[in-house]
This record gives structure tokens, C-alpha cells and sequence, in this order.
């Protein structure tokens, strides 16, 4: 009787735990924050993310718009630690631009950098190393590639 109790609870906490597996494929039920803390929803950080592609020399919101977002877990080359992001999909197949998720609150913030590769492939290219963005795949620089950084303030 004791062992089929212990069974039962051992399996009840597994069952209660939250994995580090989560499913991250249904962004609007994620709470969102931008870099200062403030809530903010896909809607949101679309507009936001139009602005700074707007910023600078670059002034890429002239050649595109965000059609899409998903998000994606990535290891860093350098410190191989495990980061959650959020990748933006433009109207253009060759440029897509991405920003870390953080843990905040309820939620996640948006980091205040972001990078956008241009002309890397169909796929979004954009890797950590140490820290910082890169436009790569597997470590490599990618020929002709084109990245962006941007950070807000």
C-alpha cells in the first residue's frame, strides 16, 4: 500500500512540473513585453520593429514588411547557452530579422537588440556568439550575407 502511494505521488508531481520544453507555437497566448518592460502584444512589436528597420542608413522598411513570426530555441556558439528568440518573417524570402525572448514576470521581454539578415538563404540565419548576433550558419559566414544590427535605447 505504501509503494502504490509513493507511486501516485512521484507520478502526480511529474505530472504537475512544467517542462523546459514548453510549446512556444502559439504567440498570443505568450505574455509579451517590450525592452522597458511594458506590455505589448504581436501587434505591437510588429509596428515597433517597422520603426527600427526604418532607422539609419539601412532603411529597410522601404524593401519590406513583417508577414510573420515565429519562435525558436538556439544554442550560443560561443557559451552554448540556450536561447529562446523570436524571428520575424518578412515579405521578401531573403530577409528575416530576429530578437531574444528573456524570461520576465508572466512572461517574456523582447531584448533591445535585434539583427536582420539580408540575402542569407530562405531561412532565417542569424546565430548568437557570445552574446552577439551573427549572420551565419553553423558558425560560417555566409557569402554576399548582409547583417543589421539594431538596438534600441
Amino acid at each position: 500500500m505504501k509503494n502504490t502511494i509513493l507511486v501516485l505521488f512521484t507520478l502526480v508531481l511529474l505530472i504537475s512540473c512544467t517542462s523546459s520544453n514548453q510549446n512556444w507555437s502559439d504567440l498570443n497566448k505568450m505574455n509579451l513585453y517590450d525592452f522597458q518592460g511594458n506590455t505589448t502584444d504581436l501587434n505591437g512589436i510588429k509596428k515597433n520593429w517597422d520603426k527600427l528597420m526604418d532607422r539609419g542608413d539601412a532603411n529597410l522598411s522601404s524593401r519590406s514588411s513583417i508577414t510573420a513570426f515565429k519562435t525558436k530555441k538556439i544554442k550560443d556558439n560561443i557559451t552554448k547557452e540556450e536561447k529562446l528568440i523570436l524571428i520575424a518573417f518578412t515579405d521578401k524570402e531573403k530577409m528575416s530579422g530576429a530578437k531574444e525572448l528573456i524570461s520576465f514576470k508572466d512572461g517574456y521581454k523582447l531584448s533591445s537588440n535585434s539583427v536582420i539578415c539580408i540575402d542569407c538563404g530562405f531561412e532565417f540565419k542569424g546565430e548568437l556568439a557570445n552574446g552577439n548576433w551573427i549572420c551565419a550558419e553553423n558558425g560560417e559566414k555566409i557569402e554576399n550575407c548582409t547583417r543589421v544590427s539594431i538596438a534600441e535605447n
